[in-house]
């Protein structure tokens, strides 16, 4: 879970081995740029990430947001699985409970105080992002209520809770009118006060108070005992195979893991594997020699199961973009496994569709490989030989060959051709827009094409739904 995401946030993930698919949420403070750039890249992700913010931080967050993506503000919840937070209520979340805090600021905005039950009572935390000083503040006061300001009485309220006492506080310090100062948390009880946002060296004064961290610092409220990249790769193994047996999946579960550094070489070109490897955390990359393309690899990609399975060499190097944490599955039992559920017929036409989509512009960035997996099994590929009419169902991918699109308008002068090839796509308007065009497709040579009548999966993934929208507005 993020709270906020500022520019390059992928870039951020990155750094300390994230990918942006394994993000599963973002707390949401306000929309000024440095805690709200981000968005773009969260809605590009290859699964709805959760929202979790005010109704009034996110319509203020909508309007500032869509006409940057060119998109009305209802269709917000097409890239985000909105989560509306209650102010000054304990809003559980699976057991994290957050209580977002208005908190005056030139644009709506609201800080964060999160708990969650532990042996002593609960475990604290609260994100005071660009709060104002108690100068400010005070400035801020205006007993007329026809003029401008805030009363006395929310002043009184947004201080006590600006110092309500936490074990772990994050207080912007930038000074100005839009972030506060150090001093004013002098009296403050909590155990301990993280001075951020600023680009000053803490002076004396200022580490009486707080104190400043480093990039990838950590506090460790509760210590966690489950093993989440586990989990992870039981739900990327059952993607791939869903109709193994659980017992199987655990079997490969219990393969050795390894932590991976940053530009380490996983499987060499032309070398035959040992293993097949799970990604389980972090970002990885295919370097093709042939066609001499790179490919970034998200969590939950295999890597060497063909050539595991076929005895092949590898014809590309993988290595780790980021830190990643891998689980090295052996040849033997990879293929034992394979051989018991009869899937090797799956695995080669899965991957060879895989590797397909792979190298499109629609499905080849920001989709990880058991989500192009999950599209991949949802494919029919089918013949046409030249001058036949291809009918559209759902989304149409060129696979090879070409296709005359005419879309016909009520005039002649509104007519319009276009030419598609390997790799292009036509369809899914009515997903996209509510509406079909009249487009018809003829082939202009024997042409390969894939057919995803089963749009629903589409649908729930923000980087495919916005290439469509992007192509769809081009073609209406």
């Amino acid at each position: 879970f993020l709270i906020d995401a500022g520019p390059n946030i992928a870039l951020t993930l990155n750094a300390i081995g994230v990918d942006v698919n394994e993000v599963e949420g973002i707390f949401h403070t306000h929309a000024h740029d440095d805690h709200f750039a981000g968005l773009t890249t969260l809605a590009r992700a290859n699964h709805r990430i959760k929202y979790y913010s005010t109704a009034l931080v996110r319509a203020s967050v909508t309007k500032k947001l869509s006409p940057l993506l060119s998109i009305s503000e209802n269709e917000f919840e097409k890239y985000f699985e909105v989560c509306d937070l209650v102010f000054d209520k304990w809003n559980n979340i699976d057991g994290l409970e957050v209580r977002p805090v208005f908190s005056p600021h030139p644009v709506e905005t609201n800080i964060l105080y999160f708990r969650t039950l532990w042996e002593n009572g609960y475990a604290t935390y609260a994100h005071l992002a660009d709060i104002a000083s108690h100068d400010v503040l005070t400035k801020m006061v205006e007993v007329d209520k026809k003029l401008p300001g805030i009363s006395p009485k929310l002043k009184k309220k947004v201080w006590e809770d600006y110092l309500s006492p936490v074990q772990v506080k994050k207080i912007d310090i930038g000074g100005g009118i839009i972030h506060g100062k150090a001093k004013d948390f002098l009296t403050d009880k909590s155990d301990k006060i993280i001075l951020a946002h600023t680009a000053h060296k803490l002076t004396k004064d200022e580490e009486k108070i707080g104190c400043g961290v480093t990039f990838g610092s950590t506090d460790i409220l509760i210590e966690g005992h489950e093993d989440y990249a586990l989990q992870a790769g039981g739900n990327y193994l059952r993607g791939y195979y869903p109709n193994a047996e659980e017992s199987e999946i655990h079997m490969l579960l219990n393969c050795k893991r390894e932590p991976v550094s940053a530009g380490t070489i996983l499987l060499k070109d032309q070398e035959k594997p040992e293993h097949v490897i799970l990604v389980l955390t972090g970002v990885a990359e295919l370097l093709s020699t042939n066609d001499k393309t790179h490919f970034q690899l998200s969590s939950g990609t295999l890597i060497g199961d063909l050539p595991v399975l076929f005895g092949l060499k590898s014809t590309g190097t993988f290595r780790a973009l980021t830190y990643v944490e891998i689980l090295k599955i052996p040849a033997v039992l990879f293929k034992e496994f394979v051989n018991r559920h009869r899937l090797l017929g799956q695995i080669k036409k899965t991957q060879n569709t895989i590797g397909f989509l792979r190298q499109t512009w629609l499905f080849g960035e920001s989709i990880s490989t058991p989500v192009q997996s999950q599209i991949a099994q949802k494919m029919k590929l089918r013949k046409y030989e030249k001058g036949a009419s291809i009918t559209c169902e759902g989304l149409m991918l060129v696979k090879d060959g070409k296709v005359e699109l005419s879309d016909s308008g009520t005039e002649m002068q509104n007519s319009r051709n276009e030419v598609v090839e390997k790799g292009d796509f036509w369809g899914c308007e009515q997903m996209i827009l509510n509406k079909a065009l009249n487009s018809n497709a003829i082939a202009l040579a024997s042409s390969f094409i894939y057919s995803i009548a089963e749009t629903e999966i589409l649908e729930q993934i923000p980087i495919v739904r916005w290439k469509l929208l992007e192509q769809a507005h081009k073609r209406a």
